[in-house]
């Protein structure tokens, strides 16, 4: 399983060209399914791409930036807004070009800044072709790190990320 934490200094396949993606950060739903990816090729050039731009077999990433990719700064905010990532290394802090409304909502959505079952999120692990999240990985205020399965959080009213009453911390 993937996780997100190697997502980075990814060898890509851009056509007939090789790059190196910075960072891939997929972006999924409530129901933790990936939606779309930000694909950090450095030097300020980022883009957001649609999960069936991104093929994966093995260790082989494969992204198809056609038109349909978009610049990062030109995407609706509400798309971020309806989505949820896992950025540990708090790279949109980085990332130039983007406007502040786009940095917000996209700060906004980033689980490891929220606080989940006494502790934060720290990691995700990916199915092996990363279209759905398999596990959140918390690290306690105390510095443990337990893996759990999406099936043991919920998501609250008011869009906050909570463990189910029944699973142990």
């Amino acid at each position: 399983m993937p996780r997100q934490s190697e997502l980075a200094d990814l060898r890509i396949t851009l056509g007939r060209d090789y790059a190196t993606a910075e960072h891939l950060i997929p972006l999924f739903d409530r129901g933790f399914n990936t939606r779309y990816f930000i694909v950090d090729l450095g030097d300020g050039k980022v883009a957001l791409i649609d999960i069936h731009q991104l093929h994966k077999i093995g260790d082989d990433i494969t992204i198809d930036l056609t038109s349909y990719a978009s610049n990062l700064d030109s995407v609706n905010p509400a798309v971020f807004l309806q989505t949820l990532h896992a950025d540990p290394w708090g790279v949109f802090k980085y990332v130039g070009g983007l406007s502040d409304t786009a940095q917000n909502a996209i700060a906004a959505t980033n689980l490891c800044t929220r606080k989940v079952g006494g502790g934060r999120v720290s990691d995700l692990s990916f199915h092996e072709d990363l279209g759905f999240v398999d596990h959140l990985e918390l690290k306690s205020m105390g510095f443990v790190k337990k893996l759990h399965p999406v099936g043991d959080f919920v998501f609250q009213p008011d869009g906050t990320l909570a463990l189910k009453a029944s699973t142990p911390k």
